[in-house]
């Protein structure tokens, strides 16, 4: 996905913004590595016993690759629509 969103901002713009691109891509998956530990240990610090595990373990990541997965539908860029003309 990131090499087609390059190439599309390239062939609309003109410019070359590989570093910034890759520089956004970097933060968030460094921000998601930080917060997936941290909402682990809030969920499991709710006391909730054996539901926390499962909330932990099953629950809470299904529900983020059903988002995931919304949130991936909308993306229409392809190789071939990445590299037409404005």
């Amino acid at each position: 996905m990131l090499p087609d969103a390059i190439a599309w901002d390239a062939c609309n713009t003109g410019l070359r913004r590989e570093g910034a691109y890759s520089a956004v891509y970097s933060a968030v998956e460094q921000a998601a590595a930080a917060l997936g530990p941290l909402a682990l240990g809030l969920v499991l610090s709710l006391d909730a016993g054996p539901r926390g595990i499962v909330l932990a373990a099953a629950l809470i990541p299904a529900a983020a690759s059903a988002l995931s997965a919304l949130l991936l539908a909308g993306y229409t860029l392809d190789e071939r629509r990445s590299m037409e003309e404005p």
